[in-house]
C-alpha cells in the first residue's frame, strides 16, 4: 500500500475546506489504487466528521508523493502578520519542500495564488510550483502572479473544485426541505446569513448586519437563518440573534460540512463574508450576495462566474453600498454555465493523471 500525502486546510472546522479534504479524499479512495491516505495535518473536527488520518513524521518520510489539494491557499490574507506567515510556511509549504529534497512527486491542484508581499514566502511557493508534476489554479489572476513571480513550469487554469461537489462521483445526496419544519420559517423566503467570526468581524456586524436589519429585516416576507461555517461558540451567534425579529430567525450550529450543504441547498438566498459559502450557494443556484473579508480570491471568483456585481470588499463597504447590493441581488439567481463545470472537473482529471503516472 502507497503512503500518498494530502495538504490542504484540513487542521480546523472550515467549511470549504472540509469539503475539499472530502471530496479529493473520495476521489483517491474511488481511484481503485492501493493507497494509504494522509494528511499533513487534521484537527479532531476533521478526524471525526471526515474520517481522515494525520501523518506521523515517519509517515511524511516514507511517502511516495504528495498532493497540494484545493484549500491550500498560495498567497497571503489580508494583513497578514509575520507570525501569519511564518505559520503558513510551516502549515504548508514545509512539507512539499521536503518531498523535493527526498525526490519524491508533487502535485498542485485547484488552488488559489498570489499575491505574496514577504520574500520568503514568494520564492518558496515559485520553488514548489516549477517542482511539480502537475499544476492548476483556480483563476487567471492565480496564474498571472505566479508567471510574474518567476515559474516557468506549465500552469493550467482550472476553477473552484466544490462547483462539482453536487455530481454522482461525490455521492452526496440532499435533501430540499432539510432542517426547515420550524414554524417560524413556514412560507416565507428563508435568507441564510452567514456571520463572520474571524478578521473584520466589528465592521461586518456594523455595515452588513445593519443593511440587512434595515432592508430585508423590516419586510415580512423574510425568515432568517444565523449561521458560521465553522464550530464556534454559541454565545456569538446568540448575541446576534437578538438584533434580528424573533419570530422569524433560527440559529443553525454548524457542525459537519455534509450538513451544511444540505442547509445551503434549502434556503432561498445566502449573504456571506467568506468564499466557499458563496461559491457552494452558486453551485446550487442561489442568488449569493459576498461582502468577503478575503477580497482578492474572493472578487476574482464572481469576476471569473461573471456575476462581479455581488461581491464587494468588506474593507471599502459603506452601509448604503450594502443596502443597495442586497436590495439590487437577493433575488437574482446565480447561474454557473458548463465552461465553468468542466474546468472544475478538471482538478479530478489532473489528480488522476499525476497519480497514474507518478504514483
Amino acid at each position: 500500500m502507497k503512503k500518498v500525502l494530502l495538504c490542504g486546510a484540513s487542521h480546523g472546522s472550515n467549511f470549504g475546506d472540509s469539503l475539499f479534504v472530502y471530496m479529493f479524499k473520495k476521489s483517491l479512495e474511488n481511484s481503485g489504487k492501493d493507497f494509504d491516505i494522509l494528511f499533513t495535518q487534521a484537527s479532531e473536527h476533521s478526524k471525526e466528521t471526515l474520517n481522515i488520518e494525520a501523518a506521523s513524521f515517519k509517515d511524511i518520510l516514507n511517502s511516495e508523493g504528495m498532493i497540494y489539494i484545493s484549500g491550500g491557499y498560495f498567497g497571503e490574507s489580508h494583513e497578514e502578520t509575520l507570525k501569519g506567515s511564518v505559520q503558513r510556511f510551516r502549515r504548508y509549504f514545509s512539507y512539499g519542500l521536503l518531498m523535493i529534497i527526498k525526490r519524491k512527486p508533487i502535485a498542485i491542484i485547484g488552488v488559489g495564488a498570489g499575491p505574496f508581499k514577504r520574500k520568503f514566502l514568494r520564492k518558496a511557493a515559485v520553488n514548489l510550483f516549477n517542482k511539480a508534476k502537475v499544476v492548476s489554479v483556480r483563476d487567471d489572476v492565480s496564474k498571472e502572479y505566479m508567471l510574474s513571480y518567476g515559474v516557468k513550469n506549465a500552469i493550467e487554469v482550472t476553477s473552484d473544485s466544490a462547483q462539482v461537489i453536487d455530481t454522482k462521483e461525490f455521492g452526496i445526496k440532499n435533501s430540499k426541505n432539510y432542517f426547515f419544519d420550524n414554524v417560524k420559517l413556514n412560507n416565507r423566503k428563508k435568507v441564510l446569513v452567514h456571520l463572520n467570526t474571524t478578521g473584520g468581524g466589528d465592521l461586518y456586524n456594523n455595515i452588513v448586519i445593519k443593511a440587512i436589519l434595515e432592508t430585508l429585516g423590516v419586510k415580512e416576507e423574510y425568515g432568517f437563518i444565523l449561521t458560521t461555517d465553522s464550530i464556534v461558540d454559541p454565545s456569538y451567534l446568540k448575541s446576534i440573534y437578538k438584533q434580528f425579529p424573533e419570530n422569524r430567525t433560527v440559529i443553525y450550529n454548524f457542525e459537519n460540512p455534509i450538513d451544511f450543504l444540505n442547509i445551503i441547498e434549502s434556503v432561498d438566498s445566502i449573504i456571506t463574508p467568506k468564499l466557499h459559502v458563496g461559491i457552494l450557494g452558486s453551485t446550487y443556484g442561489k442568488p449569493v450576495v459576498s461582502f468577503p473579508i478575503h477580497p482578492g480570491k474572493t472578487e476574482r471568483y464572481y469576476h471569473q462566474i461573471g456575476y462581479p456585481e455581488h461581491c464587494k470588499s468588506l474593507f471599502e463597504l459603506n452601509l448604503n453600498d450594502a443596502k443597495n447590493m442586497i436590495l439590487n441581488n437577493i433575488s437574482k439567481e446565480i447561474t454557473l454555465n458548463e465552461n465553468i463545470r468542466y474546468s472544475a472537473q478538471r482538478n479530478f482529471v489532473l489528480l488522476d493523471k499525476f497519480t497514474n503516472e507518478y504514483l
